[in-house]
C-alpha cells in the first residue's frame, strides 16, 4: 500500500489544479515517511512543520489569512521561504485543528504551492470545534500499515516477493517456497505491519523488538487519547480498545464492548476509535448485487484492528504461544487470520479505503455466516478464512445455493487449487447463465494481496 501511495503523491506533486492533500490514518502507521520519501529526489523542497512543537500557531491559522500564515511559517527556527517549488507539510495537524479550516484558501488564493497535512485522532480535536473539513477542496490519501509484500521486501526476500507476484493456480508455487512463504507469513503476522515494528525485527532478528515497538504504540494511543479526548471519556476509551480487540471477527454487540454504558455512549466513543482508523468495520450486505454498500445492514457488523500486530499486543498473545501449533489458541486460529486477510484486503485497495463487507445468515435453527464477500470486476466472490489446511465448506455452500455466484474463495494454509463444485439439484433459472457448478478457487493466506489477480484470471 505505502508504494501505492507514493505514487499517487508523485503525480500529484505535477498535477494541474490539484488540491491540498490530507493524510489519514492511526499513529505510526508511516504518513511522515511516507511524504518524505516522495519528497526526496524530486525537484522541490520540503518545508515540513510539526504542528505539535509549534501549537501557538493554532490562532494564525485561524485568521484565514494566507500571506500572514506563510509570512510565521518562514518565520519559525530553519525554515525556507515558501513559493511554487515548495511542497508545505504539515504534519501532526490534529494539535492546530484551524489549519484544516484553511486549506480551502490555499486552495483558492495560492494554488501554486503543494499543500500536505496528516495527522492521527483528527475528529479527537476536531469534536471541539465548530468548523466543518473544507470539503470538495481537499482530497483524502488513507494511510495504512505495511501488507505482506512490503514486508518481504523489507526482510529482503525479493525471489519469494515475485514468486508471489506471479503464481497461478495453474502454475503454482514449489512446495519448499510455499513452506517458506508460510513461515513468513506466521512471522508477519505477529510483528505486523507498522513501520518501526518492521524496522527494528529486521534490524534485530528477534522477535522481541517488535513486541516492544507495539506496546509502545499502543500506550502511546491512550495517550494520544488523554491529549485529544474528552477528559471524561479517556477511561472508557481505553478498555473499549482492550475490549475490541477480544472481539476481532465476532459479530459486535454494543453491551458485550462497555456492558455498564448505555448504547448511544458506547455508538460514539466506538466511532471515535473507527474515525481515527484505529479500527474499521466488516459490515453485513446481502450481497445480491453490486455495489455490495447498497445492500449492507450497518447495525450488522464486526471489528478490524489497524495492524494484525498490535491486535496481539492487545490481547496479550505472546510469541512462544503464537507460534506453538498444539496450542488451541482461538485468537490465533481464527480473529489472526481473518484480521490478516481483511487487512491485506485494505492495503491492496484503491487508496487504502476499501469498505468490508461480509455474509450473514441468521436463522434460529440455520445460522450460516462467510467471512467476506468481494466483487472481482463485475462478479461478487465470497470468501472463507481457515488457519489450517482444512474446514468446513457449509457456509461458502449455503451461501453458493442461494445466490449462485460463479466462484467462491477459500483461503487456507494449503497449496492453491481450484475444484468445481455442482449446485444442488433444482432450477437453473436463477443461476448465471445456467451453469450447475460453482468453482471452489483455494489460495495461501499469504496471497490475500493477490487475490483479485489470481481470480481474474
Amino acid at each position: 500500500m505505502q508504494r501505492k501511495l507514493e505514487k499517487v503523491l508523485k503525480d500529484w506533486l505535477v498535477k494541474q489544479n490539484r488540491k491540498p492533500v490530507v493524510l489519514r490514518g492511526a499513529r505510526q502507521v508511516g504518513k511522515s515517511t511516507l511524504v518524505r520519501n516522495v519528497i526526496e529526489g524530486s525537484p522541490f523542497r520540503l518545508v515540513e512543520v510539526n504542528c505539535e512543537k509549534h501549537p501557538g500557531l493554532d490562532s494564525v491559522f485561524a485568521s484565514l489569512n494566507v500571506s500572514k500564515i506563510i509570512d510565521e511559517i518562514e518565520s519559525l527556527p530553519g525554515k525556507k521561504t515558501i513559493g511554487d517549488d515548495t511542497v508545505l507539510f504539515l504534519d501532526e495537524v490534529q494539535a492546530t485543528p484551524n489549519a484544516l479550516a484553511v486549506l480551502r484558501y490555499f486552495h483558492e488564493e495560492r494554488p501554486e504551492i503543494r499543500v500536505i497535512c496528516a495527522g492521527s485522532l483528527l475528529e479527537f480535536a476536531l469534536e471541539q470545534h465548530e468548523f466543518s473539513m473544507p470539503v470538495g477542496r481537499i482530497e483524502f490519501l488513507h494511510v495504512v500499515p505495511m501488507d505482506f509484500e512490503e514486508f518481504l521486501m523489507a526482510c529482503g526476500e525479493h525471489k519469494l516477493l515475485h514468486v508471489l507476484r506471479t503464481f497461478t493456480v495453474k502454475s503454482p508455487m514449489s512446495p519448499v517456497q510455499h513452506e517458506r512463504l508460510l513461515d513468513l507469513q506466521q512471522v508477519y503476522l505477529y510483528v505486523g505491519g507498522m513501520p518501526e515494528a518492521v524496522r527494528e525485527y529486521t534490524a534485530q532478528h528477534k522477535i522481541s523488538a517488535a513486541r516492544d515497538v507495539h506496546e509502545s504504540i499502543v500506550e502511546t494511543y491512550k495517550l494520544d487519547f488523554a491529549k485529544y479526548g474528552l477528559k471524561h471519556d479517556l477511561p472508557r476509551l481505553g478498555q473499549l480498545l482492550d475490549h475490541c480487540a477480544q472481539r476481532v471477527g465476532r459479530r459486535i454487540k454494543y453491551v458485550n464492548l462497555l456492558a455498564d454504558e448505555q448504547s448511544r455512549t458506547v455508538r460514539r466513543l466506538l466511532n471515535l476509535l473507527l474515525q481515527a482508523r484505529v479500527l474499521s468495520t466488516v459490515t453485513h450486505s446481502d450481497a445480491n448485487d453490486l455495489p455490495l454498500g447498497a445492500e449492507a445492514r450497518p447495525e450488522a457488523f464486526k471489528l478490524l484492528m489497524v495492524d494484525v500486530g498490535l491486535l496481539n499486543a492487545l490481547v496479550g498473545v505472546t510469541w512462544n504461544q503464537f507460534k506453538d501449533p498444539s496450542r488451541a489458541l482461538t485468537i490465533r486460529d481464527g480473529a489472526v487470520a481473518e484480521q490478516f486477510v481483511g487487512q491485506e484486503l485494505i492495503a491492496t485497495s484503491q487508496r487504502g479505503q476499501q469498505k468490508l463487507h461480509y455474509w450473514l445468515r441468521d436463522a434460529k435453527s440455520h445460522n450460516a455466516e462467510v467471512d467476506y464477500v468481494i466483487h472481482v470486476g463485475d462478479a461478487i466472490v465470497p470468501v472463507e478464512v481457515k488457519a489450517g489446511k482444512s474446514g468446513s465448506l457449509r457456509a461458502l455452500r449455503v451461501f453458493c445455493e442461494s445466490k449462485h455466484p460463479l466462484m467462491a474463495a477459500r483461503f487456507d494454509a494449503g497449496m492453491p487449487s481450484i475444484q468445481k463444485i455442482p449446485f444442488q439439484e433444482g432450477s437453473t433459472s436463477a443461476r448465471p447463465g445456467g451453469h450447475d457448478a460453482w468453482s471452489l478457487v483455494t489460495l495461501p493466506l499469504y496471497a490475500a494481496g493477490q487475490a483479485t489477480r489470481i481470480l481474474q484470471e
